[in-house]
């Protein structure tokens, strides 16, 4: 009877075995999927994970930066910025920012308009986007705040938040114009920049005007919904306001800006 016992034992862990479930793999083959699973997921990181980690966010170029804290003028700084890229071979066109998201890629030109590409992947630090007619600079992966253009033309990464990304490239040119120095005039009034990244003055909060198109290249412009636009430039950390004298014949906005005459008519140090 026991060999019976035994007999009927020995079949059912036989059976038991051959039917166990492929989950319950041998310590070999778990070792292997995870030795896969690695090789896959490294492979990623050179592709469009990069993009998402790493390279996100909003990127200026290297030498607007520059003249930008030595100018303190946007406008100036913008222009200049002109004069490099009309240097440059094969492609010109004006590009003041880029903007890297997930997967999309986009260009901010003469801060008047944008186009934007989906990216495809990375490779050899390239990123690869749809570039319809080959109409935009190819663009390369330097670090994780450096990109550059086919011309080694470097772009710096000056803010991860690309949500608001429109508010955060004013909010960035205007803490370097204004920092956060109170201006005041010999009557008492003050003007300077809000935590916000707009700019106070006249108990009015106004905004920067980065649009490059139709504007006068020596003369930055604060703007506000109804009211006048305010014309200023910085000289030895003393703010200029200007108005400007309207020319006989005028062609009316935009051109008085571009044309007009710019009168100082007060300062603030």
């Amino acid at each position: 009877m026991k060999n019976i016992i035994y007999l009927w034992l020995f079949f059912c862990m036989f059976y038991i075995n051959c039917n166990r479930p492929a989950s319950n793999a041998s310590p070999e083959i778990i070792q292997v999927n995870e030795k896969t699973e690695s090789i896959f997921s490294e492979i990623q990181k050179d592709g469009i994970l990069l993009i998402e980690n790493k390279n996100i966010g909003i990127y200026f170029p290297e030498n607007y930066i520059e003249d930008l804290l030595e100018t303190r003028s946007h406008m100036v700084s913008s222009y200049k910025l002109y004069d490099i890229f009309s240097e440059l071979s094969r492609i010109n066109k004006n590009i003041n920012a880029i903007i890297i998201f997930e997967d999309e890629i986009h260009f901010v030109i003469h801060f008047h308009e944008g186009v934007q590409y989906k990216i495809m992947d990375i490779s050899n630090n390239k990123i690869i986007f749809e570039n319809p007619y080959n109409s935009m600079p190819n663009i390369f992966v330097i670090d994780e705040y450096t990109i550059k253009d086919e011309n080694d033309f470097l772009f710096i990464k000056i803010n991860g938040d690309i949500n608001n990304w429109r508010i955060e490239i004013e909010s960035y040119i205007t803490e370097i114009i204004f920092g956060n120095k109170v201006y005041k005039n010999d009557i008492g009034n003050v003007i300077y920049r809000l935590e916000n990244g707009k700019i106070y003055y006249n108990d009015i909060e106004y905004q920067i005007s980065t649009n490059t198109v139709f504007n006068h290249k020596e003369y930055d412009t604060l703007y506000s919904r109804g009211q006048k636009n305010i014309y200023f430039r910085i000289n030895n950390d003393i703010i200029n306001i200007f108005q400007i004298k309207i020319p006989e014949g005028s062609f009316g906005d935009p051109m008085d800006q571009i044309l007009g005459e710019y009168i100082l008519i007060d300062e603030y140090k």
